[in-house]
């Protein structure tokens, strides 16, 4: 890392963007499995040569995970004004999430967040990233966030075999 480090500050002396001298380095190195799992956590997950394995925890309030793992079972995406139809697919995740409980706050929450007329998918979705961007670096943040502009289809473009639900 501290040689990367290196050849990217005299690169950025000859007159390089960060950004390309950033993509170029980190590029190369392999996407973190993302583990979902039993109970509905979500862990990143990296090794060294299949040996030495990291398992970093991703903390998520369970509204917003249930969200994350709404998309993450659709990897051809969501459109924005299509999310109530996927209300009671939420609705079952949150629950499992929730060990089963079911009042009218509850569904009151996922309503709100399938709703378009609203922005709390937006807000929620904010959250998760801040969440990530504590654990990856920028290259790899925009596998494992939300994609879409704003009222179009979103989607979580992490390809599906790095994801492994157990």
């Amino acid at each position: 890392l501290h040689q990367m480090q290196e050849c990217a500050r005299k690169l950025i002396d000859i007159g390089m963007d960060k950004n390309d001298i950033y993509n170029s380095l980190f590029s190369s190195l392999p996407l973190q499995n993302l583990i979902i799992t039993k109970n509905g956590d979500v862990v990143l997950e990296s090794s060294l040569n299949g040996i030495f394995v990291i398992r970093k925890p991703i903390r998520i309030a369970p509204l917003e995970r249930a969200l994350y793992l709404l998309f993450l079972r659709h990897p051809e995406g969501i459109s924005f004004s299509r999310l109530p139809d996927y209300r009671e697919e939420l609705m079952e995740i949150y629950k499992k999430l929730l060990n089963g409980r079911d009042t009218p706050s509850i569904r009151k929450r996922v309503e709100d967040v399938t709703d378009p007329n609203k922005n709390t998918f937006h807000e929620k979705c904010a959250r998760i990233r801040r969440v990530f961007i504590n654990k990856l670096d920028t290259y790899r943040l925009a596998f494992y966030c939300f994609s879409g502009d704003k009222g179009d289809i979103k989607k979580i473009v992490l390809d599906r075999a790095y994801v492994h639900w157990e």
